[in-house]
């Protein structure tokens, strides 16, 4: 017997004793000899478990894909809301930039809010001229102690300092003096609301600042307080800087157009000045109390001094 050959490809149709429906095994061509009719049948055999093992590959991709995605997302809510809790940082804008067309008068200052503005009670222009910061503290302190009678000094800035130690306040855009007032009550009670109340927030600082632009005042608020913040910091009892700077200007390093600094109290050693230049080359610290340079060759400090 002649092998049958398929009509579809030409290979040959498998040898069967029946006569029923044959197959070929390669392109799935069905034969029905009664009828002399080819019908065509798709093998789906090996074909379609590859499709549905592809379909499945795909599904797991997908699957992870979403898994991710939902991780990501979860995260980024959780970093959004840990943002929203976060106590807003206190900022100290420069004296001599956007000052404020609001003002505000030395009555007022208890009712200080919690932002920049511009103050009516201003020293005369001849003293902001030659500007000593030191020697300009009294008036400081006199308008931080209508804000809040135990007003204590915290900190003072100097901007572009002149080797005469004074700051030009009337022709210098860029020369500046801030003044960094706590209120020690202010403080404590802002700790004591917070241990029943986590959102807690109250104005503690004062700052004043001075410059081309004029006078400011601003409320810093805060939203905790530690133990140790209501200390009240003891008076500056200091050199003023229109004697200690040419003093200074003795010595090679602190020779200089202008100087950038600032006054703080380090424990255990007293009010001390941190002074650098301009193009931000720091300089040994100096103490404020008779103007001696770090390491100090008398009355020194029986400890290193810790900077805050």
């Amino acid at each position: 017997m002649q092998p049958r050959q398929c009509a579809g490809c030409g290979a040959p149709l498998p040898q069967t004793d029946t006569d029923g429906v044959v197959t070929c095994r390669f392109c799935g061509m069905a034969h029905d000899p009664h009828h002399g009719v080819r019908v065509a049948r798709l093998v789906v055999g090996g074909a379609s478990d590859a499709s549905r093992s592809a379909a499945r590959v795909l599904g797991i991709i997908a699957a992870v894909i979403g898994v991710v995605v939902g991780i990501v997302g979860l995260g980024i809510g959780v970093a959004a809301w840990r943002v929203s809790r976060r106590p807003p940082i206190a900022t100290v804008p420069s004296v001599t930039r956007d000052m404020p067309a609001t003002g505000i008068t030395a009555a007022d200052l208890p009712e200080l809010p919690a932002r920049r503005l511009a103050l009516t009670a201003a020293p005369p222009n001849s003293e902001l001229a030659a500007l000593d910061a030191v020697q300009m503290l009294p008036w400081a302190i006199s308008l931080a102690q209508q804000w809040e009678s135990d007003a204590a000094i915290e900190r003072i800035d100097v901007e572009r300092m002149r080797p005469d130690g004074t700051v030009n306040g009337v022709d210098d855009p860029q020369a500046a003096v801030r003044y960094r007032f706590v209120s020690p009550r202010r403080t404590q009670q802002l700790r004591l609301e917070a241990r029943t109340n986590a959102q807690a927030a109250a104005v503690t600082e004062f700052h004043l600042g001075l410059g081309t632009g004029g006078t400011y005042v601003q409320g810093i608020e805060h939203r905790a307080a530690r133990p140790g913040d209501a200390d009240r910091p003891p008076h500056p009892d200091v050199t003023p800087l229109s004697t200690l700077i040419p003093r200074l200007a003795e010595r090679d390093a602190y020779r200089a157009p202008f100087l950038n600094g600032y006054l703080i109290h380090l424990d255990g050693e007293g009010w001390a000045w941190y002074f650098g230049t301009l193009d931000g080359e720091s300089l040994p610290r100096v103490r404020a109390t008779d103007g001696q340079p770090w390491p100090y060759t008398r009355n020194s400090a029986t400890r290193p001094a810790r900077r805050r």
